[in-house]
Parts: structure tokens; C-alpha cells; sequence
């Protein structure tokens, strides 16, 4: 078991560190739930999902999250994207479970139906894998798969 007080020290004396590491080099440290940040100063989930949704490529967007720093991702998702916020906390997200273990459920449900997709028509080209946020693009017509995160 993890001692959560110890955890909490080490966390802020890292994100001490991190801070005074980064102060000039144009980058922001933010911490979150069970999670340190590092980012470029200016930039936010919103502004990579933008930077895919812009790309045109997908039939179905999924974004999930469980932090505050998701909710730049959540804002600026179109009507017709899938946002879910993992926790039950008030969100900018259109939907919300309790817990990581409800999302496993639904990233399995998607997997089951790409699988499915896969051995009737082809295998999709991966376009982008990227660490910085939670959305998943899925693209039939234009055979793209995609996840972030």
C-alpha cells in the first residue's frame, strides 16, 4: 500500500523542483489528481483536441478524463463528440462515471466494435498517438483509428 501522506510530500516537493527547473525555459507545471503536469506554458488539452478535430478525420470522437486539466478538452469538444468525465464531480463533460473501472468497460465496448469493424471491412492506419490528452477519433469512411492518452 502506498503511504498517501508520503506520497503528498514527495508530490509537492517535485512539483517545488520542477517549478524552479522550468521557471525560464517557457514551460508550466500543474499539478492534479494523482498526477504532475509539465507542459508547454500556453497550451491546453483544448488546444491539441482543436488541433486533431481540425484535421477532419474522424466519424466519432471520445474524450474522458478525470482531472481539472481535462476540462479545457471537454469545453471545446463539438455537440456531437462523446465526453466523459471519470469521477462524479460537476464537469464540463456531457457524461460521467464513477470511477476507471467504469471507463475500462467503455474502452472495451469500443474495442469490441473496432474488432468487429476489423474483420468485416480492413485494418485501419493508427494516425497519432500522443500522451497529452484523453480523445480517441474513429473514422470508418476514412479508415482511421486514433487514440490520445
Amino acid at each position: 500500500m502506498v503511504d498517501q501522506e508520503m506520497a503528498s510530500i514527495v508530490a509537492k516537493e517535485l512539483v517545488d523542483d520542477l517549478i524552479s527547473f522550468t521557471t525560464n525555459i517557457g514551460l508550466q507545471v500543474m499539478q492534479g489528481t494523482k498526477v504532475i503536469e509539465v507542459r508547454n506554458h500556453g497550451l491546453t488539452k483544448g488546444d491539441a483536441g482543436f488541433y486533431l478535430i481540425s484535421k477532419d478525420c474522424y466519424d466519432l470522437i471520445l474524450a474522458s478524463g478525470d482531472d481539472r486539466t481535462d476540462e479545457d478538452l471537454f469545453k471545446m469538444l463539438p455537440e456531437s463528440a462523446y465526453s466523459i468525465k471519470v469521477s462524479m464531480a460537476q464537469s464540463q463533460a456531457r457524461f460521467n462515471l464513477h470511477g476507471p473501472e467504469e471507463m475500462l468497460w467503455v474502452h472495451m465496448g469500443f474495442a469490441v466494435g473496432y474488432l468487429k469493424w476489423h474483420v468485416i471491412y480492413t485494418m485501419p492506419y493508427i494516425q497519432d498517438i500522443c500522451s497529452m490528452c484523453s480523445i480517441c477519433w474513429i473514422s470508418l469512411e476514412k479508415s482511421n483509428f486514433g487514440l490520445i492518452g
